[in-house]
Order: C-alpha cells, then sequence, then structure tokens
C-alpha cells in the first residue's frame, strides 16, 4: 500500500504541478488536464479512495501560490529555472506535507479569500442571496450574486464565469439548488479557492443527475413543475409548502412571484469536469428540504468529502436561516 500512495501521489503531483505552472502564464493545455484526470482515475483504483488527491491537490495548490509569490517578490524570473530544480522544491514541499499531516475528510481553506460569489438555482433569481449578501459584506467580503440565464448549463457556468474573471484574487464560489451543477464546473476557475454547496446538487464529471436522484425518494417538489411549451416554473403551491416551507407565507409569494422560468434544455446538462475533486469544498443540507431529498444532499457531500453541516430548513436555507449559511461562507475563506 505504501508503493501505490508514493507512486500516486507521484502522479497527481506532476499533473498538478504543470496545471499550475499553466495557470500562472495564463496558459490552456488540455492535454495537462486529461493527465490529472487520469492520474486521480488512478488513484482511486489503486486505493479506493478520493481523499488523498483532494487533499493533494490542495496541498499542492497551496505550495505553488507560496512559490509564486516568492518568486515575483524577490523579482526572479521563474522561466529561468530548470524544470527540475522548481519541480524538486514544490514536490518536496507537499510530500513533507503529505507525510507529516494526517489526512482529514474535512477540507482546510488553503487561501484566504475576500471575494465570494454566489449562484442561484432554479425557481429563483440572484435577490435570493440579498440576506446572505448584507451579512457578508457587514463582515468585509466582495460578494457578488450572479444572474443564471437558467437557458442551458454552458450558458449558466459562463455567466458564473465572468464574474469569476472580474474578481481581483482568491474566491469563494457558492450555489445553491441546481448552482450546484455551475459550481461543480466552474469551480475549476483558477480564481476559486473553495465551493460552497447550498442543499445543491453535486454531480460527477460526466454523471447523470436525474438518474442519481432517482435511486432516492422523489422529494414533493419535483409534482409541482410545470410547463409553458419549454419554460418550466413551481406552482404556488409547491412553491410555499414545498420550496419555501419555512418563510412566513407572506414573503414565499413575493419570492413566488419573482421566480424566473427555466428553459427545459437546462435540465439535460451534464458536467464535464468535477471541481470538489480538486478544490476545498464545504456542504449545507436542509434536513426539511422537499425539493431535493435531504438524503440524497447527504451522499453528495460525503462523497465529495466536503466539511458539512445541517440546518433545520427548508430548500431555502439561504433565507430562512441567513447566519448559519453566511458562517459556512466565511469558514470556506479562510
Amino acid at each position: 500500500m505504501h508503493n501505490r500512495k508514493s507512486d500516486a501521489c507521484k502522479i497527481v503531483i506532476t499533473g498538478l504541478l504543470r496545471i499550475q505552472l499553466l495557470k500562472y502564464y495564463r496558459l490552456k493545455n488540455t492535454h495537462y488536464q486529461h493527465i490529472i484526470h487520469r492520474a486521480y482515475a488512478w488513484t482511486f483504483i489503486k486505493m479506493r479512495s478520493w481523499t488523498t488527491g483532494k487533499a493533494l491537490a490542495a496541498t499542492l495548490e497551496t505550495r505553488c501560490t507560496q512559490a509564486f509569490k516568492l518568486f515575483d517578490a524577490e523579482g526572479s524570473q521563474l522561466m529561468m529555472m530548470t524544470r527540475r530544480i522548481f519541480s524538486a522544491a514544490i514536490v518536496a514541499g507537499a510530500a513533507t506535507s503529505l507525510v507529516s499531516t494526517r489526512i482529514m475528510a474535512a477540507p482546510s481553506g488553503a487561501v484566504k479569500a475576500r471575494n465570494v460569489v454566489l449562484a442561484h438555482g432554479l425557481f429563483a433569481d440572484g435577490s435570493c442571496w440579498s440576506e446572505v449578501i448584507a451579512r457578508l459584506q457587514a463582515a468585509g467580503f466582495n460578494a457578488t450574486a450572479v444572474q443564471n440565464p437558467l437557458t442551458t448549463l454552458p450558458e449558466a457556468v459562463s455567466s458564473v464565469e465572468r464574474v469569476l474573471a472580474r474578481q481581483d484574487g482568491p474566491t469563494v464560489l457558492v450555489g445553491h439548488s441546481f448552482a450546484g451543477m455551475i459550481v461543480t464546473e466552474a469551480g475549476m476557475h483558477p480564481n476559486v479557492s473553495a465551493l460552497v454547496y447550498i442543499a445543491a446538487r453535486a454531480p460527477d464529471a460526466g454523471e447523470d443527475y436525474a438518474a442519481l436522484a432517482k435511486t432516492f425518494p422523489t422529494p414533493p417538489a419535483s409534482a409541482g413543475i410545470v410547463f409553458d411549451g419549454d419554460e418550466g416554473r413551481l406552482s404556488e403551491a409547491a412553491f410555499l409548502h414545498d420550496f419555501a416551507g419555512d418563510l412566513p407565507e407572506a414573503r414565499a409569494k413575493v419570492l413566488y412571484a419573482v421566480q424566473e422560468p427555466f428553459n427545459k434544455a437546462l435540465l439535460t446538462g451534464k458536467t464535464s469536469q468535477a471541481a470538489w475533486r480538486s478544490k476545498p469544498s464545504w456542504y449545507a443540507v436542509s434536513t426539511e428540504d422537499r425539493t431535493i431529498n435531504p438524503d440524497l444532499e447527504r451522499f453528495m457531500a460525503k462523497r465529495m468529502g466536503a466539511k458539512t453541516i445541517e440546518v433545520k430548513a427548508s430548500h431555502l436555507s439561504l433565507i430562512s436561516h441567513p447566519d448559519e449559511i453566511t458562517q459556512l461562507i466565511i469558514e470556506a475563506a479562510g
């Protein structure tokens, strides 16, 4: 087992190191993305665990960030260093951390972030984050809510990536409900330092989320989705009782009135990558959720090795329990 772990670490380190170097120079190379995906797959097959790969990713990103800052501060030219010298320094640091530190399921934020980008899901718009945004701003964070177009998954991901590109440093990416799909895909952006899922979908790369959801009892809200051609929305009864069940009725009716319709094509999208496999992740389970089965939420949180809290709330914990949700985001920021 020791040799397997050692070999797996070498493979993952090599792929991640090259990816970090490419990120530093703002270059893109799909070949190296394939390398890291194969590295994670190899680790899983040989060790039956993704934990080592995830922990190594966080450790290596920290080491790379520290190294880049050091080189920049001293005015050194990174390109003049030989690959052997730079690789040896990073690998030695990562390997030392792995040997001396016990790998835990709960992630530790490697980089402190002062930016937070929030994405909403179906039956809502960006204003659903208002309570959380006010608290984040009071705590000194730069918070931005993305207006999800709710058309197709690629377009939704692009809307988030544009906002992420405007951030001036490490950023926590937060998604509620369907937006977990967006977080899982867009979370690979180099500005993203941590991921937070609020009662959200968290598929694996290429996974059929609908098929996964069918392995758990169907939540009541599903029966309340109505379509007008290709446009879908939640009926008022389902919205009030199954989506926003722990909010005052008057508040829930206002939210119902402003819900954005979604395009049926949005539901067919699949993520091509899973950011939670390489980025520290947090998850808030809504124990009274009638829109996504709470046991499905627990399954996804456990699978990704996320630091998980449980909130006695409806699907809209971000509105009914903004203090707990805000605190989770702040924790992810480091």
